[in-house]
């Protein structure tokens, strides 16, 4: 573990980071499943695309400049 040292944590959000995009596709995969058990809509499940982007996007950039301030370059 001491060999790890300073690449630890750097680590853990690399692959948390890595196991986000999972995210992006489970609505692609299981999407008859999903809008039979909550019973929507296809215009209902857009809406809830199109506010998890508008939320997601400004996420991503301040993720990326918490990122670029805060985990040391190698």
């Amino acid at each position: 573990m001491k060999k790890l040292g300073k690449r630890f944590w750097p680590l853990v959000f690399y692959s948390i980071a890595a196991n986000v995009g999972n995210v992006i596709f489970f609505p692609v995969m299981f999407y008859a499943a999903f809008q039979q058990v909550f019973h929507l809509t296809n215009t209902q499940i857009g809406s809830l695309t199109a506010a998890y982007a508008s939320l997601a996007i400004p996420a991503y950039l301040v993720s990326g400049i918490i990122a670029d301030n805060l985990i040391p370059s190698f």
